[in-house]
């Protein structure tokens, strides 16, 4: 990986460098207030449409911070569409595998070996899981041990020991 020999730069020169470069600002301080939470390198893909094919990066003529804002919102818009499209599907097609496979081989099916072929390395399937539930399992523990060894009442503890259990999916059915 080649070293980064850009120049840190403030958002106050970001936006001069944006300015300089032709890129019209109808509004430097909205700008700003828009630069310090997205910063003038999160923006440069959605910059590169408006600029010259040249080594100065200059913006082409009528290019606006408006219309380079207005994509990175439309892709944040777009990918958070098509992630809850993803997830809805994922969903769809975990109930219809759960829903086919519990009935015919049992609720804890996807842990029997002898269910997938054997050409089917079973193994990397459950690694993942198991790996996270060992991880969760050391977490909760050292949790345990911090809470035990306050001063708060037994009944705190014990209140505040179950609500860790409950924290993630991971806890709550490793400690089951």
């Amino acid at each position: 990986m080649r070293p980064f020999d850009k120049p840190a730069l403030s958002v106050e020169q970001q936006l001069e460098l944006l300015k300089q470069r032709g890129l019209q600002v109808a509004n430097d301080e909205r700008a700003m207030r828009f630069l310090e939470v997205v910063t003038l390198f999160r923006l440069s893909p959605y910059i590169r449409p408006f600029q010259e094919t040249n080594p100065e990066h200059t913006f082409k003529p009528g290019s606006t911070l408006k219309a380079v804002v207005d994509i990175y919102r439309f892709d944040g818009s777009l990918r958070r569409i098509t992630m809850d499209a993803i997830e809805r599907v994922e969903v769809a097609i975990r109930a219809a595998i759960s829903n086919h496979m519990c009935p015919k081989y049992g609720p804890d099916w996807i842990a029997d070996a002898s269910i997938f072929s054997s050409s089917y390395s079973h193994g990397d399937l459950l690694r993942p899981l198991r790996d996270q539930l060992g991880k969760e399992r050391n977490k909760l523990g050292r949790e345990i041990d911090r809470i035990k060894k306050s001063s708060r009442a037994d009944q705190v503890q014990q209140q505040r020991i179950e609500n860790r259990m409950r924290d993630n999916y991971f806890r709550f059915y490793g400690s089951t």
